[in-house]
């Protein structure tokens, strides 16, 4: 399983890391990109991730311009907004992205994504179904106004809209 990040900002990106745990790290390909270009040229030559997490500020483009590339492919990773900024979460979420989890800064680790995916199954979960599980403990806010207090913010897109699952088991 491929989970990818695009963030201008290295810390963000080590901060991103420390949120996966141990097993996941393990088991799965994990990988950052400083810039929009770089993450266009994988793209180019066939290679998609699973989930790709998207900034919203990534240099002088914005992380629109990422989910916008999946708008009319066949085959597509699960976009999971990451910004600090609720408008651009939103915002992202307009554009195309499954959900978003809330970006804190100066953390060592997202609290969001590891409430999100404490495991693989989870992550599985999210592919399968373009969303989070939700828990008793997290606030999850369904639609694009959606607004949830606890660390997990998430507001669900709903179904691939016709669009295939990367990781295709035939559900889609």
């Amino acid at each position: 399983m491929k989970l990818w990040f695009v963030d201008d900002k290295p810390k963000n990106h080590e901060t991103w890391f420390c949120s996966f745990s141990e097993g996941i790290k393990a088991s799965c390909e994990i990988r950052t990109f400083l810039t929009i270009d770089e993450l266009f040229g994988e793209f180019s030559s066939g290679i998609l991730p699973d989930v790709l997490f998207v900034d919203f500020f990534v240099g002088e483009r914005l992380g629109t311009e990422v989910i916008k590339w999946f708008a009319n492919r066949n085959m597509r990773p699960v976009l999971i907004a990451h910004s600090s900024m609720e408008q651009a979460n939103t915002g992202m979420v307009a554009a195309g992205a499954d959900f978003h989890l809330e970006k804190i800064k100066d953390m060592p680790f997202s609290s969001a994504i590891r409430n999100a995916f404490s495991n693989l199954d989870d992550l599985i979960y999210a592919i399968e179904n373009r969303r989070i599980r939700q828990c008793p403990e997290q606030i999850v806010a369904h639609g694009s106004a959606g607004r949830g207090v606890s660390a997990v913010n998430v507001v669900h897109r709903g179904p691939l809209n016709g669009k295939r699952s990367v990781i295709d088991n035939g559900k889609y």
